[in-house]
């Protein structure tokens, strides 16, 4: 299949599954690339973090729209993705504004905040965005994985799904979604976990493990509680480094110039700003780093400072000596005949990436977890 070019109108999206909010953020957002870049912006559902990706890396799309969370593992090449004919990936982003998520609780479960969670029933889901994010609650609550009840899910949705039949206590979840918002209409109700930007030790723990979370306050909650203070996350299109530079440009382009015409297409979209995309606070450092065709858009209309470039020369340094550990860690394995696609592998391989990168200097995140 021929690589996309912004002479060609089609532009595939791989994202999460029909009726979620990802699948109709794209929906929304092709309207104005398709009036401002030209192209047809055309989402593809996936419904696990390793087809998405998949999708992308063997060009039958030609971006992946998912989030920070879920990026986690494909980019320090963790989970699953620390089989063979995988390790760490190098991604680029495209645009981004915010993923409205955080912890939310079963009305049963008498869970407040993430400090009531130990003994509970949370799900476990494979890919980044179920280890990560209960890596950080857990860390956020000094607590460990032996702390609690973990319920093992076959991907996200199957954890909407054991949500749906009180098989959990605790759920990841976006925090306007319908799904959200069905299961704090049924019995016993649901609603979201506070936690306050106050408690600074606690956040500190959970951002060394998760950086890309940042504090945001919500009203109109579903639930019980009306008004509280969560967390969210950048959704991003991502793109691989075969993406041509042309391709990027452009629709960073269209992104940028048809914000009023994409913002009122769905509640979510008038948050996905201009200054969203370009906010250092939002840009974690480790992260993929922005595409050299979209950083050529931003440095045309002059919003790219010195402080983007320092940002984003530490990102592509850090996604260079990911690729090196990798090369590296398999040798070392060798020797010690630790073979790949095996649990001996992933836990070698987490340890030393750390390492690795440590050692010289560079951010580890996303974490490597010691609280399994």
């Amino acid at each position: 299949m021929p690589n996309a070019s912004a002479k060609e109108k089609i532009i595939r999206v791989s994202t999460f599954g029909i009726g979620t909010t990802g699948h109709a953020l794209v929906t929304g957002m092709a309207y104005a690339i398709k009036e401002k870049a030209g192209m047809k912006m055309i989402p593809i559902p996936r419904e696990t973090e390793t087809g998405r990706f998949l999708s992308v890396r063997t060009r039958l799309a030609e971006l992946t729209f998912t989030t920070a969370l879920s990026v986690s593992a494909p980019l320090a090449g963790i989970t699953e993705f620390s089989n063979e004919g995988w390790g760490p990936q190098k991604m680029y982003r495209i645009w981004m504004g915010p993923n409205r998520a955080g912890w939310v609780a079963s009305g049963k479960s008498g869970i407040k905040s993430l400090f009531d969670v130990k003994g509970k029933r949370v799900p476990l889901w494979p890919g980044s965005s179920g280890r990560v994010a209960t890596d950080a609650m857990l860390a956020y609550a000094k607590l460990t994985w032996k702390d609690i009840k973990k319920v093992e899910c076959a991907s996200f949705g199957g954890q909407i799904r054991a949500a749906k039949t009180g098989k959990t206590d605790l759920w990841w979840l976006g925090l306007y979604a319908s799904y959200t918002i069905e299961l704090a209409g049924k019995p016993g109700g649901a609603s979201v976990v506070s936690i306050p930007p106050t408690d600074k030790e606690a956040l500190d723990r959970m951002q060394n493990i998760a950086p890309f979370l940042s504090s945001w306050h919500y009203e109109g909650l579903p639930g019980e509680v009306k008004e509280a203070w969560s967390t969210s996350y950048p959704y991003v299109f991502y793109s691989y480094p075969w993406l041509p530079d042309d391709t990027a440009y452009t629709l960073t382009k269209g992104f940028w110039e048809g914000y009023d015409l994409y913002k009122k297409k769905h509640p979510e979209l008038k948050y996905f700003t201009r200054d969203y995309a370009i906010s250092l606070k939002y840009l974690p450092k480790g992260y993929p780093a922005y595409h050299p065709g979209s950083v050529k858009y931003f440095k045309e209309i002059g919003v790219w400072t010195p402080e983007h470039e320092k940002w984003q020369q530490l990102c592509l340094k850090l996604a260079d000596e990911r690729e090196k550990a990798w090369a590296a860690a398999k040798k070392a394995a060798k020797k010690k005949k630790i073979k790949m696609n095996t649990k001996a592998w992933s836990e070698f391989w987490e340890n030393y990436e750390a390492k690795y990168l440590a050692e010289r200097g560079l951010p580890t995140a996303p974490a490597m977890s010691k609280l399994k």
